[in-house]
């Protein structure tokens, strides 16, 4: 959900970190610390992991096709299904696939077979009024495709985390608003579900435009962007030491995300999901100065499909109120 494509994160300390379904595609992740880090089912596509510590991680459905790993420690990971088609593991521990062993419980690693490399498909896109429709050519060898949808750059999440499909088209459809649309086609080699998560050729890529609701159809689904207020907390601030965030509510909005960054740290971090309109920042460093956003969502559904545009501010706090 969150987009970190083509960002410089070297070195950062991300251990721990809350990132499912993130999307580091390009990044250059060098000697960063992901140790313990919940990455599944994220995207390191082409991404620089050199030196990388990923130890103890969740990187079950990760997709590292293409990244650089060199000298990269996995060791500890759960890797059920991650996919290092085409990767660099040149002294990398542990830069294997594993899938679920027979009895259900635990991994067990899968044996490593030769990557098949297919013919990149070549995707058009059309867009009939708020339905998108990508279709391709039929890649000779491949029995699935790997459909991913990015609405303004940010990846769409359908119920199923990828749309799979073995034919050469899919239809998005109740997209009711302005939004660049890009739309990315992987064919994959085989159709058995151990290796579903496997992207067999590179990423053939189609972008087209839906517009506002025509007049009459109903008002876009869109949520407006969050206006916040960083302020202390209340009468309990000097036992608690929490300041409060907060925004007008948005109506329709069923929850918000939060994410929070320091000044002059890379590094975003999650503040989660909050139901109402107002958080207290347990977090908050005295006179320290954060950028907030807050994103508003529709359904509760927690995709961009229902999502509204991001509020920003930037927040400092003081030690008194």
């Amino acid at each position: 959900m969150i987009d970190f494509r083509g960002r410089d994160y070297r070195n950062c300390n991300l251990s721990g970190a809350l990132l499912s379904f993130a999307d580091f595609s390009g990044s250059d992740l060098s000697g960063a610390d992901l140790s313990g880090a919940d990455l599944r089912y994220g995207f390191f596509n082409n991404a620089k992991l050199i030196n990388a510590d990923l130890s103890g991680a969740l990187l079950t459905g990760v997709d590292f096709s293409g990244a650089d790993l060199t000298g990269a420690d996995l060791s500890g990971s759960t890797r059920i299904y991650a996919s290092f088609a085409n990767a660099v593991t040149t002294g990398c521990t542990d830069c294997t696939q594993t899938v679920p062993s027979s009895s259900g419980s635990g991994q067990a690693e899968a044996e490593i077979t030769e990557v098949r490399t297919l013919p990149t498909p070549i995707v058009a896109c059309s867009s009939d009024g708020n339905d998108v429709e990508a279709s391709w050519n039929e890649v000779p060898e491949a029995a699935d495709y790997s459909i991913i949808l990015y609405v303004d750059r940010q990846r769409y999440l359908p119920g199923d985390l990828r749309v799979v499909t073995s034919s050469t088209s899919h239809a998005f459809n109740g997209m009711d608003w302005e939004a660049s649309n890009e739309i990315w086609v992987f064919a994959l080699a085989s159709g058995d579900e151990r290796n579903r998560s496997v992207m067999d050729s590179g990423a053939g890529i189609a972008t087209c435009t839906t517009g506002a609701n025509p007049a009459g159809s109903g008002s876009p689904r869109r949520l407006p962007a969050p206006s916040i207020d960083c302020s202390p907390g209340g009468d309990d601030f000097a036992l608690s030491g929490t300041y409060d965030l907060s925004w007008a509510a948005i109506p329709g909005a069923a929850e918000y995300f939060i994410t929070y960054q320091e000044e002059g740290d890379d590094v975003i971090v999650s503040g989660g999901w909050q139901p109402h309109s107002t958080v207290g920042m347990d977090w908050a460093k005295p006179s320290t100065e954060y950028t907030i956003s807050v994103q508003a969502f529709r359904d509760g559904s927690r995709t961009v499909i229902a999502a509204g545009e991001v509020g920003t501010a930037k927040c400092s706090f003081d030690t008194e109120k």
